[in-house]
């Protein structure tokens, strides 16, 4: 990326990269999220620059990530350190599919029964879960029930 600003980069899957699988020029505040990056080094920064490696929530899955998951949310309980700048605080510790809610690497019954729980809810109310707005638009709605849907008994 050359001289990017406030993009949102998402659902990518970066395999098998010979040299980096993301190469930032002058660019900043784009946010990554949901992107399986399998390669190491995977960012690479030519100058400082500050990138948003989370969504408040969830992040990215790093092959190379060490971190423990004690809580088995499927998020990682240290961040991903990319650089002095740059850190990832909440990586996932498995591939995302969208619709996956408690990252057990199958979307399922018990990922629809979480939408179901907060059906209807926008950001501002609390039966909202943003790890159930899976196109991350401020409400839990038929949207997030379709991915589902497109995903069902979809895993890894």
């Amino acid at each position: 990326m050359s001289l990017s600003s406030n993009n949102s980069i998402n659902g990518n899957y970066l395999l098998a990269c010979t040299q980096y699988s993301i190469s930032l020029h002058g660019s900043s505040n784009n946010l990554f999220h949901h992107n399986f990056i399998n390669n190491t080094p995977s960012v690479r920064f030519p100058n400082l620059c500050r990138e948003f490696w989370n969504n408040r929530v969830e992040s990215n899955y790093w092959s190379d990530y060490a971190g423990v998951d004690a809580n088995h949310d499927g998020i990682g309980d240290t961040p991903y350190m990319l650089n002095a700048e740059n850190q990832n605080n909440y990586p996932l510790v498995n591939v995302y599919i969208a619709g996956d809610y408690n990252h057990d690497d199958t979307v399922n019954m018990s990922d629809a029964d979480m939408v179901e729980l907060a059906w209807q809810s926008r950001r501002d109310n609390l039966n909202y879960n943003a790890h159930v707005d899976f196109n991350m638009d401020g409400i839990i709605n038929i949207k997030d029930a379709t991915i589902i849907g497109m995903n069902w008994q979809k895993h890894v």
